[in-house]
């Protein structure tokens, strides 16, 4: 069994200063709880994970978050005189220092069962293929024009001027250890020799380019092919990589990547998905922000300030994510049994002008306040649908004679596959409820 890794730099900042660093996501402690869940996640499937970290992170994770890494590694203050921004860098120091097979999964990626043998196998590793991805494009022209001493191997793979081929390293890692011995002398000499240039090139793609184009094109060079975790062909966009709606039980691999962190519904899934599986970390995440006076996402916290209503409606969220979860582990027969009803906590409107249209309010707690919904017709159905007591299967049959009856004959599951989804999306809300006493 290789290695399990992880890495964290926190680019010589103290302590205090980083506590308030988002990592990308919409506030900070969606960060910390993507740390947690990451490494709650893995210590399911894995006995060891070993975290590379500098002196900072050492007493954070150990002592503050207290996540359960069997080692942490404090070898990354030497990194300290770098742009904080050359975040990159410390990821491909830390594969340098590895002298057994390993697996490095960034801190974004989720894992619901472990890898495949064969994967944790293979000579190198890394998640997917990316084939002439848009963002590589200028940093890489800029690389050409004003860096000096580029590694061979990319100049090589640059100058073919076809695709670009490159591969994304949420998950990498590998047997062959000299190869990172080589990727780690590569990427620094270049970033040491072009520090000034740095002005020329945008810092955001900058990273990619040294990391994940850089390993692909001396992989190439040495003829040492890469096994994927994830052999098809991406979009660049990642679509569906960051599902949490679909887990456990429909998805198993998630990976946040970019603009996943920034949608309110991805942070959302995020935090009441550790809230659940780790409560106890959730609160001390929560806790840690709100003794810090970091900013948080969600405004109900803390709980103490809640009137009885909405202390009410925060429980009723808390259990919505658990009814999802039990109702969508079951066998589709099963589910399709399950009765629903509209919650008498939201309330339907309906709309005349400009066009004739509904729109659903429903309490949003994050946020302490009444949510709405404009509802396409087929959610104005189903709505309509679950004013009743019936079940899922029910409302597929009414909802039916509304849409083109050919399609569905020739698309069953389809159909039936988007109604189970449009029910998930609003059991998440507590739009629709499973407890109800019927009269």
């Amino acid at each position: 069994m290789p290695k399990i890794i992880q890495t964290f730099w926190s680019g010589n900042q103290s302590a205090d200063t980083y506590l308030f660093n988002t990592g990308g996501w919409l506030s900070a402690e969606y960060h910390w709880m993507s740390w947690a869940l990451s490494c709650l996640q893995i210590r399911q499937f894995y006995p060891t994970l070993e975290l590379v970290t500098d002196a900072v992170g050492e007493t954070f994770f150990k002592n503050t978050l207290a996540l359960p890494y069997t080692n942490i590694v404090p070898a990354l203050d030497i990194l300290n005189h770098y742009d904080k921004r050359l975040w990159a860098l410390a990821k491909i120091y830390s594969y340098s220092l590895q002298e057994e097979p390993f697996i490095h999964i960034d801190s974004d990626v989720f894992i619901w069962r472990k890898f495949d043998n064969n994967f944790e196998q293979a000579e190198l590793i890394a998640q997917n293929l990316e084939i002439s991805f848009p963002f590589y494009q200028a940093p890489l022209r800029a690389i050409q024009q004003f860096f000096n001493d580029v590694p061979f191997c990319m100049v090589t793979e640059l100058e073919k001027e076809i695709n670009i081929y490159s591969c994304n390293m949420g998950v990498i890692g590998g047997k062959n250890l000299a190869i990172f011995q080589e990727f780690k002398e590569l990427a620094f000499s270049c970033i040491d020799v072009n520090e000034i240039n740095f002005p020329k090139v945008e810092m955001k793609h900058l990273n990619i380019c040294f990391e994940q184009f850089l390993f692909y094109a001396l992989s190439k060079s040495k003829g040492i092919g890469i096994k994927y975790l994830i052999e098809k062909e991406f979009d660049p966009t990642y679509p569906n990589y960051a599902d949490f709606h679909e887990i456990p039980h429909q998805t198993w691999y998630i990976h946040a990547m970019a603009e996943y962190k920034q949608k309110p519904e991805v942070c959302h899934h995020l935090a009441r998905r550790l809230r659940k599986d780790f409560p106890d970390y959730y609160y001390r995440i929560i806790d840690l922000c709100l003794n810090q006076g970091i900013k948080l996402g969600w405004q109900c916290y803390p709980l103490s300030g809640l009137n009885e209503q909405w202390k009410t409606f925060y429980e009723k969220d808390k259990s919505a994510y658990q009814t999802v979860e039990q109702l969508y582990s079951q066998s589709t027969k099963n589910l399709l049994e399950t009765k629903l009803h509209f919650s008498t906590d939201c309330q339907i409107e309906e709309i005349e002008y400009p066009e004739y249209g509904q729109i659903v309010y429903y309490p949003d707690i994050t946020k302490i306040s009444f949510a709405s919904q404009t509802l396409d017709s087929l959610n104005m159905v189903l709505l309509d649908a679950f004013q009743e007591y019936i079940s899922i299967n029910q409302a597929i049959q009414i909802a039916k004679p509304y849409f083109d009856v050919s399609e569905i004959a020739e698309n069953p599951i389809v159909f039936q596959s988007l109604i189970l989804s449009r029910v998930k999306d609003w059991l998440f809300l507590g739009v629709l409820e499973e407890n109800y006493l019927a009269p």
